[in-house]
């Protein structure tokens, strides 16, 4: 514990303009490199049980923020998010490398759509590219046939593990659908190590992330 080098960072994406929200974000970040310099394991103990306190009370507070705060739907801009920061925000050398997104699994911002052919940087709810497979039994040989997909951003990430936590499928086959876009594209980033969760599930995050984090 003495010598732990882990570090935690959170990141929403794009980045809050709200000064709270940047404000708790701040404070959920953790590097324990800090504290290798405590040399007495009680001291190293009281420091984390404070932070582990305050992690806490930083995530109610951002729950809290985003139940009473109306700011209206922009969406969250996950695949710039891979694109753009992954690399320099998310992968350190000689580190194992863990991201755990939370997400309902659709991937929409409101004012960076684009697609190529049959490629696409969102999916929804509404979405042709997702309506197109509800009801069809045949709609992986025309998901692979038609390359369907997200775009590919051209990244090896092969030293990333990816968790996504919190899928939320409108419709039962979604989840199924979901999965298909995103696998292939995480297998296109070269990401060996991914799993996929349903909202369902997260009655059970800290296992699941647990469970994640020390698989080998």
């Amino acid at each position: 514990m003495l010598n732990l080098k882990d570090k935690l960072k959170v990141f929403f994406h794009p980045d809050s303009k709200d000064t709270t929200i940047t404000k708790i974000v701040k404070n959920l970040n953790i590097d324990f490199t800090e504290y290798n310099k405590i040399d007495k394991l009680d001291e190293l103990r009281k420091y984390l049980k404070l932070y582990y306190g305050k992690f806490e009370q930083n995530i109610d507070s951002i729950y809290n923020f985003a139940a009473f705060t109306d700011t209206g739907y922009l969406g969250s801009d996950i695949f710039n998010f891979f694109k753009e920061d992954v690399k320099h925000k998310c992968i350190k050398e000689n580190y194992s490398n863990y991201l755990i997104v939370f997400t309902d699994g659709y991937m929409y911002y409101y004012d960076r759509l684009m697609n190529t052919n049959n490629r696409y940087n969102y999916i929804e709810r509404w979405a042709d590219h997702l309506l197109v497979f509800r009801k069809n039994n045949n709609w992986e040989k025309e998901f692979e046939n038609n390359d369907y997909g997200f775009i590919s951003i051209n990244e090896n990430f092969d030293s990333l593990n990816v968790l996504v936590l919190g899928i939320d499928p409108q419709e039962k086959e979604d989840f199924s659908i979901l999965k298909k876009y995103w696998s292939k594209w995480f297998k296109e980033m070269k990401i060996k190590n991914y799993e996929f969760y349903e909202s369902s599930d997260v009655t059970y995050i800290k296992d699941l992330i647990n469970n994640f984090l020390n698989k080998k």
